[in-house]
Order: structure tokens, then sequence, then C-alpha cells
């Protein structure tokens, strides 16, 4: 009787068919992993700046309130759905900025300023800006903004990210709703 030694050529074609398929598995695990962390540093700094807004507005609480302390029905940090979000000069000083005075001329400068800070930060065009940003007041339960009522204030920001295809119609959305 003959003692058989080695693999046979089925053996060794099977085993290099298991390592491609478990290496073809890991490449996909690989991408996907990629595209998440795209995702979630797009989202982190939309929160970043969403939270940002939030006190800048808080901080100059002059351009926010009107009679009885109360939130104005309109103010100059809201934005309206196709409206544009104001700018600063090139060169422009946002962080040395003088915000002492405080009221409507400061809450301009702050979303230019937020503005540009956005433009750096996430993948964003002048008509992304002026339709899917919003800011306004809102009352509770509504689905975005009340005209002239609440006491809420709502910041969405958006983005374009086709590289994750987590959003519908590559374009992603961030809400924030809060009280003041």
């Amino acid at each position: 009787m003959r003692r058989q030694e080695g693999f046979s050529l089925i053996e060794v074609l099977v085993s290099l068919l298991l390592i491609c398929i478990g290496l073809l598995g890991m490449a996909v695990a690989q991408g996907r992993a990629v595209q998440y962390t795209h995702d979630a540093t797009l989202r982190g700094s939309a929160v970043m700046l969403a939270n940002e807004l939030l006190e800048l507005m808080r901080s100059n609480r002059g351009a926010l309130l009107g009679a009885n302390d109360r939130l104005a029905a309109s103010s100059a940090y809201y934005k309206a759905d196709g409206d544009d979000l104001p700018t600063v000069a090139d060169g422009f000083d946002c962080a040395g900025r003088d915000r002492s005075g405080g009221g409507a001329s400061v809450a301009k400068v702050d979303l230019g300023c937020w503005r540009r800070a956005v433009e750096r930060l996430l993948p964003v065009d002048d008509e992304l800006l002026r339709s899917e940003f919003i800011i306004c007041r809102s009352k509770d339960g509504d689905s975005l903004c009340s005209a002239g009522a609440g006491s809420s204030v709502t910041i969405q920001v958006a983005w374009r990210d086709a590289k994750s295809r987590m959003c519908d119609a590559d374009v992603c959305t961030y809400t924030l709703r809060t009280e003041l």
C-alpha cells in the first residue's frame, strides 16, 4: 500500500477560492467603513456648525428679543427658504471681530462669518445655501418654521454627499430645534 503525500490540485483550488472570497468580503467592508467615516465627519461638522450658530444667537439676544423679552417675529439671524445668507469680504477677520455692540449689524456679520465656516467645512453651493439652509422661529411640533409664532428656534444645515450614498437625492440635512 502506498502512502499519499501533499495536496491534490482540487484541494489547492478550493483553498484559493475560500481565500479570495474572504479577501473580497474584507475589501467590501473596508469600502463601507470609508463611506461611513466620510458621512460621520460631515454630520459632525453640521452638528458643530448648528451649535456654533446657536451660541452666536444666544450671545446676541438683543437681535432676537422683542417686547416682553420674547422672541421677535423677525430677526437679523432668521433666514427663510430662498433667502441668501450674508457674506463677509475676503480677508475679513471673523475671529477678531468686535461683537460687543450686539444687535442686527452684529447678527449680519455673525451670519456672514458662519457662512464662511460652512463653506470651508461642508460641500455646499449657492443654490443649496439658498434652498436648504433655514434659520427661523418655530413652534414645538411644527415641521420647521412658524410665521411669527413659537418660542423655539430651528436651524437647518445641509450638504451634498454623493460619496456615502446615505441621503435622499445626495442632499443630507441636520436640523436643530431648541429654546433660546
